[in-house]
């Protein structure tokens, strides 16, 4: 067996984590391509959300970036390498995976089964150890669950756990696949703030596989949208996607209230403010509020005029309703791309 486990990660900035090209599945029996024709490139230390209907091929697409499932047609490079250049099981120990339930092994403890891919690479038991004690605090996890069974866990804590066994070894790309689903909405938000706060600490590249247009909207630096076929329909950053779907297949899989969604990822500070007066409008709102939530406070109080205030009190300026409808249907190319990578914004 050739040695190529080094090779993943030796090119890091040098190419796009993950390059897709004219990637094509075909399952023997199959009348359509699971994933037709696909062209993708994915930045580094980006987080990229796979989003659209059941049997698009979001998921197998997932699993040909660390070759559980081989393509048909085309090649997939991974930091500038042909994953069919690397054995596939060094392969997956550079590559973080988490899916549905954490996948976790029932009958290991909690510490055991974090550890796994160091054993597999040979690490002493001292850092393994050392690295256990490291990802339980990462990933806000009790030190008293190490000794426990998945069984005896929540769901959410499952999936900590199931996350904390795919970042083990410092992979520098982590695949997830509907990591989420199994969990009650509140923890499934609470997930995703930890991953977005994880994400912002390790910048590591993730590729996310969910059916949830609203988590993909809150997760995504970018978003791929795909359609029935295995085919890319949009591929764009969350703002520009609401903005501007591409077609009616994409209009119709955001929904009715995509504008709405579009105003929760901007700070109110996106809007054009107006300069202060001497006679400040008494409604007062902070700079890291949505412009959605600002939205509301404004039909609340049944005023089109709020002030704009930073986290030290001082008067930033004036929102007012025209601003938020000009954002509304305005250009979104000068939006922030992550916009959670600023103060978070208030829902």
């Amino acid at each position: 067996m050739t040695d190529n486990s080094l090779s993943v990660r030796e090119s890091v900035g040098t190419a796009p984590a993950i390059s897709i090209r004219g990637v094509t599945k075909r399952y023997a029996g199959a009348t359509n391509a699971a994933v037709d024709s696909l062209d993708l490139d994915i930045a580094q230390g980006e987080l990229v959300v796979f989003v659209g209907p059941s049997g698009c091929g979001k998921t197998t697409t997932l699993r040909m970036i660390n070759r559980l499932e081989d393509p048909t047609a085309g090649s997939i490079h991974v930091n500038g390498t042909d994953v069919t250049e690397i054995d596939p099981a060094e392969l997956r120990r550079s590559i973080g995976y988490v899916i549905q339930q954490g996948g976790l092994f029932p009958h290991q403890s909690v510490a055991t089964n974090i550890g796994c891919v160091p054993r597999l690479l040979g690490w002493p038991k001292a850092r393994i150890r050392e690295r256990v004690e490291e990802l339980i605090e990462l990933v806000r996890l009790d030190p008293d669950l190490l000794d426990r069974y998945p069984s005896s866990l929540s769901g959410g804590q499952q999936q900590r756990v199931g996350v904390a066994r795919a970042l083990a070894a410092d992979p520098p790309i982590l695949l997830m696949d509907e990591p989420y689903s199994a969990v009650d909405p509140v923890v499934r938000a609470e997930l995703r703030h930890e991953l977005r706060s994880l994400q912002e600490r390790l910048a590591k590249t993730i590729v996310f596989v969910t059916h949830d247009i609203d988590e993909a909207i809150d997760l995504g630096d970018r978003i791929a949208v795909f359609k029935t076929g295995g085919h890319l329909a949009q591929y764009s950053v969350p703002t520009e996607l609401l903005a501007r779907p591409d077609s009616q297949m994409v209009e119709d899989f955001l929904g009715a209230d995509r504008t709405l969604r579009r105003l929760s990822l901007l700070t109110v500070t996106t809007a054009q403010l107006e300069p202060a007066t001497a006679t400040t409008p008494p409604l007062t709102i902070e700079a890291s509020f949505s412009l959605r939530s600002t939205l509301d406070a404004l039909l609340a109080n049944a005023t089109d005029l709020a002030t704009v205030v930073d986290l030290d009190g001082s008067v930033l300026g004036v929102i007012t309703l025209d601003a938020i409808a000009q954002i509304a249907s305005g250009d979104p190319d000068s939006e922030p791309v992550r916009p959670w990578a600023a103060p978070r914004r208030k829902r």
